[in-house]
């Protein structure tokens, strides 16, 4: 059901634009490729890579859209051809990126990651439960797939016990790192909020963040903005007049 016309590919055709990119038009498509193809409700036995791209080329075939695989290769192709994509595969891989423009960078490093892991067994995320079934009277995931699917767990999660966003961690990556992450993320969209009310919004600054957590006092939380605000953009949010 995921394009790639506009990104990561350029547009092709205007006229058809919608059709290639809304996912209902897809998805009504592929089912119409289904029902004029009827023998491919049988063909898929193993769940394997085979049978996946097999099956993938002939409904896309029949569409006219693009093969699901061409995301994931393009990509190989991006890490194999330009540096900064292997500095944000590995500053994903551990949690350590760069300073600044940390929301774009985490984004789009786990973007990387997922279709790099796609490339790899694009029959997992078509099939996950099958994938993650228990072998019979075994331990171990089957496929050994158990490390992709911890590796494309959401990296920010709600806690279970309160009203508050936590980073998740992961055995491979320091979990300094991760906080560290957390907490830039989360700082920058802070700032955006903050941003976005300055530039467009009417009347005093909103400084609700209940929606991130719910651990620290109100007020402990506006003086921590306020500051970062300043030291972003110069003037302290209290010194703003608002209309």
């Amino acid at each position: 059901l995921n394009p790639v016309s506009g990104f990561p590919k350029p547009v092709t055709n205007i006229e058809s634009f919608i059709y290639h990119l809304d996912c209902s038009y897809r998805f009504m498509s592929l089912c119409n490729a289904v029902k004029a193809n009827p023998y491919l409700k049988s063909h898929i036995k193993e769940c394997s890579s085979k049978e996946y791209l097999e099956v993938s080329q002939l409904l896309v075939a029949h569409c006219g859209f693009e093969h699901p695989y061409d995301l994931p290769q393009l990509v190989k192709k991006w890490k194999d051809e330009q540096k900064i994509i292997s500095e944000l595969l590995e500053g994903h891989e551990n949690s350590h990126y760069s300073e600044g423009n940390s929301v774009v960078k985490i984004l789009f490093a786990n973007f990387l990651s997922f279709n790099l892991d796609k490339l790899k067994c694009p029959e997992f995320f078509c099939w996950t439960g099958k994938h993650l079934a228990r072998k019979s009277g075994g331990s171990h995931l089957d496929g050994g797939y158990e490390k992709v699917w911890l590796r494309n767990l959401s990296l920010f999660t709600d806690s279970a016990d309160e009203q508050t966003i936590v980073p998740r961690l992961f055995p491979w990556k320091s979990e300094e790192n991760i906080k560290k992450a957390f907490n830039d993320f989360y700082g920058e969209n802070m700032m955006s909020f903050m941003g976005s009310q300055w530039v467009i919004q009417d009347g005093k600054f909103n400084y609700d963040f209940s929606w991130l957590t719910e651990q620290t006092d109100e007020d402990v939380i506006e003086n921590k903005v306020k500051s970062v605000f300043e030291a972003l953009y110069g003037i302290n949010p209290s010194e703003i007049k608002h209309t």
